[in-house]
């Protein structure tokens, strides 16, 4: 044992060479910073997600869809998580038929899952049900992509206060209550709920919030409820990031922008609808890609953060938005 308590191991941390464990120096089976050959720097390798084993809540909104097709086509086993049946079921179907089929990745498939995670008891459910009656040990990823859509208040900046204090008062208390319910309880107890499982992972294991880029800008983009929980839960996972650091679970968040697709609101009626998509038809016009997002933009940053070589990305926020946040005024 030197001075400074390192030495030279075999399944350990080293400054001098290794055959499983991190290194300064040349290793055999394991992160180094010296040279790798060829082979171990080629994206097949490097972006390698088969046979993990994912935990996708929300799985049937928009991003969380993507996120699903994005890991199931390259040999991931999903677990697709959504408080309705009858729309998880056939995103499984549509997965299956249109990116399963016919692919050599093996380890690729869906399973849906029928839970509402707004509350404590849903998220303790979850975890029993991929323990006994789907006996997994461990999972790899939890994907937090739960929502549940805000009140759109239509008004910015440049309105009068009367137009302001009107707008803002139609919020109904029992929908505002869901939404932080939904977006930030519902994660907290779905993340603490499957922290066992995520501990014997022996794949990196990752927390990875959907947040929004509302969660990052100040200026309104529609409302204020919603945007100030995806700031909370932003807020909430880089706090897991640090409580979990030395535990081995990773805990990251993406923040997308406007994406092609994005959902309707189901609940309202026609006002709402034209609000929405006045919205998107606005922020459209600001983003500096000149573009909204698409899923292939969602699918090479989940296969960049979720790879077997990924272990050294922690506690970041990672805008996807098409730069959005830079020409708004932004906390990020």
């Amino acid at each position: 044992m030197s001075q400074n308590g390192y030495k030279s191991a075999h399944n350990g941390h080293s400054n001098g060479s290794t055959h499983n464990g991190h290194s300064n120096g040349s290793t055999h089976n394991g992160h180094s910073n010296g040279s790798s050959s060829l082979p171990e720097l080629h994206c097949s390798n490097i972006f390698q997600v088969e046979g993990q084993v994912a935990v996708i809540t929300g799985a049937t909104s928009q991003v969380g869809s993507m996120i699903a097709r994005s890991l199931a086509s390259n040999g991931v086993k999903c677990y697709l998580v959504s408080r309705r049946k009858e729309s998880v079921s056939k995103l499984c179907k549509e997965i299956e038929e249109n990116c399963l089929k016919g692919r050599t990745c093996s380890d690729g498939q869906v399973v849906p899952i029928e839970v509402d995670l707004s509350n404590k008891q849903g998220a303790e459910m979850l975890c029993q049900m991929l323990q006994d009656q789907h006996k997994e040990r461990s999972i790899d990823m939890l994907v937090n992509a739960a929502k549940y859509k805000g009140h759109l208040a239509g008004i910015g900046p440049g309105h009068n206060l009367k137009d302001i204090q009107e707008a803002l008062w139609k919020e109904d208390q029992n929908e505002a209550e869901r939404v932080v319910q939904t977006d930030l309880l519902g994660l907290y107890f779905t993340i603490v709920a499957l922290l066992p499982l995520l501990g014997r992972s022996k794949h990196h294991p990752q927390v990875l919030t959907v947040a929004g880029v509302q969660g990052l800008v100040h200026e309104t983009m529609g409302g204020l409820i919603e945007p100030a929980t995806k700031a909370a839960t932003i807020h909430m996972t880089k706090m897991f990031a640090t409580l979990l650091a030395k535990t081995n679970i990773r805990c990251n968040v993406i923040a997308p922008g406007p994406f092609f697709g994005e959902e309707r609101d189901s609940r309202a009626g026609g006002d709402m609808g034209n609000k929405d998509m006045n919205l998107t038809k606005e922020l459209m016009g600001r983003v500096p890609a000149g573009r909204m997002g698409c899923e292939k933009d969602i699918g090479a940053l989940i296969l960049f953060l979720s790879n077997k070589c990924q272990s050294y990305v922690n506690g970041v926020i990672i805008p996807i938005d098409g730069g959005l946040h830079t020409v708004m005024p932004c906390a990020y």
